[in-house]
């Protein structure tokens, strides 16, 4: 390539793709020369290492008697029976819980068979202190053997966790014959010895693994403090795992031990948070003459060496809740949010994503979990499922290719097989791929994949995409590709995307697999605009800033930038246009800010929030007359954050969208989802309401009833019909969607584009599943609330009549789940008592009212003329 060609190349020149002569070579410029592969890296990841990174999802159970007594750790059971801490009443639903991971797409379950505590969760020969010696199924029930038989009817991969650490057995520790504490060389009982035994007793129990097998295995290095002295034979523990799970074994590699000190070959990402580091090697530093692994520790994470001399899988381990075993207060799922951010910072910086999925004290797992467990997985497939590089008129170009040689064609990144790949020339340490999206599309996900089989060895890249003005932007920037390199920004328009990748030492870079894709509306990044807003970053010199506001930065900020103040502070922002919305932070340290548009006091916003969440929506305004405008705010009490601000400004031609993002129906009905029009009404707009197929299809729903739905001028609200159809078979409930689009041209569709809808299976439909949802209605209590209580109760006694009728129809019965289900979803919960807002005391006589403390604020203040403190709620 000419130096002039490089220059285009990575100065920001349009470049059309059409043939050799314009420096670009495609698939059909190239020959079959047998020209020979590169040389592989000497450090390479063994196959089960790198299917793992390929599967890129692995489940985690934690089960045990911590589940039913609401701890972390058990290390103070004492002398308590098994009988006394493990008390599973129902069979362990062992078959729902694996089919509902592998449904999502986790391909890996790993297991605590025992955890901290010492207690086994399989029938042990080796210990009194197991699932035998409780009243489950009469001493008869094995949990291990039960989640290894689900995991062998649906082809899950197992890893085996069993904890070094055992608080319980006598033989941990070095003690004499009458278990007085001694030396390593007087120790009476081999806990050594044990744990081997149990590991013999596990990897060689046919009734244990994946078809009897076990990929990995867990050895956890958490000790509490002041545990007792004692040195593990880690050699002799492995040599039991490959003789069972290994090569030796007659397996095509040997098992992958986490927790193996130099023998490690998944490591630990240096945090339970589900993130790694942006830049991961997935190579560490090990001594085995001295049993030591280096993996180099650095801001909380483990991010590896490019010089490694050992393959070490990153694995970023997280919990769907806020613990690693089930409690009554720790049984809330994490946002699709957050699980999105886990994934595209675990799986999407090189590493796998290990996330604890705890079954409750039923041996089930609660809906609300298994529920969000499903969305994470149809987040993953919806965004995923259309690669915009690989789809029809779209085509990969690349400046160099190895030997002109078809076998290392550009084509080979969007072929879906990972053995094959695109590479340069020897000598040629940087090389680009120009991506043809065959037309202007709208990405907001750039993947790309290094053929790992042959090493990890790029040390940086550029991702960039050309806008329909010609000009290059860069994406992302960063060392590391890996296993999956995941660059996610906000939704942009592009028709080209260029990948440079670097390498050093005189190697060539090799890249198996690229993608661009349009992520999900839960996958996207928190805060985006809707296409056709004005946004306007706080460095845009519309802001005006006071003194008092410090500057932050980060990749979680919209437009990556931030700005907060304390009280006192103020800013000013000119803006054009009929509505505008603020974009900030939300946080338990936060609180209020008066805004004035155009110098009148239109609202007080509380920021304060349970919880730390960035990109939040602070502030709307009403609808304006179009125009230029001043939004003035002035920071109350607390602090206050401020990331964009986001405006309608096409006119007045205003905004539509759907009321609400979901909706629930029974079968064969009709319904009309309700439009708005916001921030304008002038003229008359238009937009199509279509349905599309999700979990349920043609014989669910009226697929062809697509509306077009026109606004007068003056207009502001409009319905759609939605039609489901009859299914006489039990097919549970289903979803599908219905989406708008704009047909008015610089009409702007809102924040809700798409509604997903639930049917109802009237088949499915029973009295106990009313009765569970009754029961949660009547257990509620107003306090909670501070909208759409009237009517969720209201939706509640009418279930609760429903009920009652010894001849309710199923009609009956699935019109009341779905009206509870619509009120439950209008409830908005009370964050706290505010001036707005305040607790009500009883004024009536026999008459009471509860207040709920996390809703309140005490104030302790001494009173100067009895030395007491007085209690004040606020």
């Amino acid at each position: 390539m000419t130096a002039a060609m490089t220059a285009s190349t990575f100065f920001g020149t349009a470049i059309p793709v059409q043939a050799a002569e314009d420096g670009w070579i495609g698939d059909g410029e190239l020959a079959d020369n047998s020209t020979a592969a590169p040389d592989p890296d000497e450090v390479l990841p063994n196959k089960n290492q790198y299917r793992y990174q390929k599967d890129e999802l692995a489940a985690f159970c934690h089960f045990g008697p911590n589940t039913f007594n609401e701890i972390e750790w058990g290390e103070n059971y004492g002398n308590k029976t098994p009988d006394e801490i493990f008390k599973l009443e129902e069979d362990f639903d062992a078959d729902n819980y694996v089919k509902a991971l592998k449904d999502a797409g986790f391909k890996k379950l790993i297991v605590t068979a025992k955890h901290h505590d010492g207690f086994c969760i399989w029938a042990s020969d080796y210990t009194t202190y197991d699932v035998a010696e409780t009243s489950y199924k009469d001493g008869q029930g094995d949990i291990l053997a039960e989640i290894s038989a689900a995991c062998t009817k649906y082809n899950m991969d197992m890893g085996l966790y069993l904890s070094p650490w055992d608080i319980h057995d006598d033989s941990y520790g070095y003690y004499d014959q009458n278990g007085q504490p001694t030396d390593k060389d007087n120790d009476y009982l081999d806990y050594n010895e044990y744990y081997n035994n149990q590991l013999i007793e596990i990897l060689g129990g046919e009734e244990y693994g994946n078809d009897g097998h076990f990929v990995e295995v867990w050895m956890d290095g958490a000790k509490g403090s002041g545990q007792d002295a004692q040195e593990y034979d880690f050699v002799k523990w492995f040599d039991t795992i490959q003789k069972y799970e290994g090569e030796e074994a007659g397996y095509d590699s040997d098992c992958m031990l986490f927790g193996a000190e130099a023998y490690t070959t998944v490591r630990w990402i240096g945090n339970e948070n589900g993130y790694a580091a942006k830049n991961t090697w997935s190579k560490s530093k090990v001594n085995y003459e001295n049993n030591t692994i280096d993996s180099k520790s650095q801001g909380g994470y483990t991010i590896g060496y490019e010089d490694g001399n050992q393959w070490t899988v990153p694995e970023a381990d997280a919990r769907i809740t806020s613990g690693w075993f089930w409690g009554t207060t720790k049984n809330t799922p994490k946002s699709i949010a957050d699980l999105g951010s886990m994934y595209f910072g675990s799986v999407g910086n090189n590493a796998t994503f290990l996330l604890n999925i705890p079954p409750n004290n039923e041996g089930t797992v609660d809906q609300a979990i298994l529920d969000r467990v499903a969305e994470f997985g149809e987040n993953i497939e919806e965004t995923f499922d259309d690669n915009l590089a690989a789809a029809e008129g779209a085509a990969v170009y690349a400046d160099n290719v190895r030997g002109n040689d078809i076998a290392y064609k550009p084509g080979n990144t969007v072929d879906g097989d990972d053995s094959t790949y695109w590479t340069t020339e020897d000598g040629a340490s940087t090389g680009t791929l120009l991506i043809d999206l065959g037309g202007v599309k709208t990405f907001d996900v750039v993947s790309v994949e290094e053929a790992i089989q042959n090493g990890q060895r790029i040390n940086e890249y550029k991702i960039e995409y050309r806008n329909s003005s010609g000009e290059w932007t860069v994406m992302d920037s960063g060392e590391t590709i890996g296993a999956k390199r995941l660059a996610r920004t906000g939704a942009v328009k592009g028709d080209q995307v260029r990948i440079t990748v670097s390498t050093t030492d005189g190697k060539v870079p090799m890249i198996s697999e690229v993608g661009v894709y349009k992520a999900s509306d839960g996958f996207e990044l928190a805060g985006m605009a809707p296409d056709g807003m004005d946004v306007i970053d706080i460095t845009n010199n519309s802001f005006t800033f006071s003194n008092g506001w410090t500057d932050e930065t980060g990749p979680n900020f919209i437009g990556g930038t931030n700005k907060w103040a304390n009280a006192g502070a103020t800013f000013t922002l000119e803006f054009e246009g009929s509505k505008v919305y603020l974009l900030g932070t939300k946080d338990p340290n936060h609180g209020t800010a008066d805004i004035y548009i155009d110098d009148e006091l239109v609202e007080t916003i509380d920021t304060n929030a349970g919880s730390r969440a960035l990109g939040q929506m602070i502030f709307e305004s009403g609808d304006l007359e179009h125009g230029t405008h001043t939004l003035r705010l002035e920071v109350k009490n607390k602090a206050i954050g401020i990331e964009s601000a986001y405006a309608i400004n096409n006119g007045g031609k205003g905004m539509v969208g759907l009321e609400t993002d979901a909706y629930t129906m029974n079968e064969d009905t009709r319904m009309d989802v309700k439009l708005v029009r916001v921030g304008g009404s002038e003229g008359e707009v238009s937009v199509q309401v279509a349905p599309n197929p999700g979990s349920a299809i043609q014989d669910d729903f009226d697929t062809e009833l697509i509306t077009t739905v026109t606004f007068a001028d003056g207009q502001t609200e409009a319905t759609a019909p939605v039609q489901t159809t009859r299914n006489t078979n039990m097919t549970g409930n289903r979803e599908f969607s219905v989406e708008l689009t704009a047909l008015t041209d610089d009409l702007i569709i809102g924040f809700n584009d798409k509604a997903t809808i639930t049917i109802l299976d009237t088949e499915s439909s029973s009295k106990e599943a009313l009765q569970t949802l009754v029961d949660e209605g009547t257990a509620a209590e107003p306090e909670w609330y501070v909208e759409g209580w009237e009517a969720y109760a209201a939706a509640v006694a009418e279930g609760a009549a429903v009920l009652e009728k010894s001849d309710a129809t199923a009609d009956e019965i699935a019109n009341a789940i779905s009206a509870i289900t619509e009120a439950k979803a209008g409830l908005t919960a009370r964050e706290k008592y505010t001036e707005d807002d305040p607790f009500a005391f009883p004024w009536k006589q026999d008459s009471s009212s509860v207040l709920e403390a996390e809703f309140a604020e005490l104030h302790n203040e001494e009173l100067a003329s009895d030395g007491q403190w007085a209690l004040q709620v606020a």
